[in-house]
């Protein structure tokens, strides 16, 4: 199995992604080898599609696998791992492992699916939590997080969402231009990832709309997903809100370089 990184007889961790697509990918795993380039540490990765969990393990000093349901092959890794007693890291950055949380009211991505799609949330959740419990410990984002986890594992970290410089210097971000570039007056910037942050987002909403009215000179400038209904607020100053579609990761950094005000969501 190819390793990146340093030379044979350096430390090796595999990475095993359950959801190589999705943007904590891009923090969890691709940023995490980027930063280890320049170590003493190799790196495998590994694909369930195309690699045995047998020998992934037996090329491996650490296993970190992220946001990946328990099934089949992640049930044999966990065994092989603990034959040759090789440590095995869960990862996992949002709380998707009870599966009584995991419904319309709660989880706002679920309002208005099918109950089919619930219940396949509610399935992934009870695989997430199964893979939490057989992993030698877990790594979250957050420390609320780190409490829920240790339902499951008593060994949990927090380690945060970060960013290697390497990609970013060689992807950008390059100077605005074009109607993205152009910026007069206060922005007030939120980049809202997924629809999960709606609710997050309307803590705010009427402390925002009325600075909007008080400053005419500013904005609020609006990237990704966001309901309409979250917007009601801002009725009286629409013409001060922007809408700007999800972007691609590495061109994220280019729009929220404008923000003079960045709104988390948490």
């Amino acid at each position: 199995m190819p390793k990146e990184g340093q030379g044979a007889s350096s430390p090796v961790i595999a990475f095993v992604s359950g959801e190589p697509d999705g943007r904590g990918h891009i923090y969890r795993i691709e940023h995490r080898i980027w930063a280890l380039m320049d170590e003493d540490i190799a790196v495998v990765r590994g694909d369930p599609a195309r690699h045995s969990p047998e020998d992934i393990v037996a090329s491996s000093d650490l296993v970190l696998v992220f946001r990946k349901q328990m099934d089949a092959w992640l049930d044999r890794l966990f065994n092989a791992a603990q034959r040759r007693n090789v440590p095995v890291v869960f990862d996992i950055d949002d709380l998707l492992v009870r599966p009584e949380l995991v419904s319309p009211d709660t989880f706002r991505y679920l309002e208005g699916k099918p109950e089919s799609v619930v219940r396949d949330w509610q399935e992934r959740a009870a695989k997430y939590a199964l893979s939490a419990e057989a992993a030698t410990a877990c790594w979250v984002t957050t420390e609320p997080l780190a409490d829920e986890l240790r339902r499951l594992n008593r060994n949990v970290d927090v380690l945060r969402n970060g960013l290697a410089e390497d990609p970013l210097k060689k992807r950008g971000p390059s100077p605005p231009t074009g109607p993205a570039g152009k910026k007069s007056g206060l922005v007030i910037g939120y980049a809202s990832g997924t629809p999960t942050h709606d609710r997050d987002f309307l803590e705010a909403a009427e402390a925002l709309a009325a600075t909007l009215q008080k400053y005419a000179d500013a904005r609020l400038e609006i990237i990704g997903d966001l309901s309409e209904n979250s917007l009601s607020a801002f009725n009286a100053v629409r013409n001060q809100v922007v809408r700007r579609p999800i972007v691609d990761f590495y061109q994220l950094p280019r729009l929220m370089s404008r923000f003079d005000i960045n709104l988390a969501p948490l």
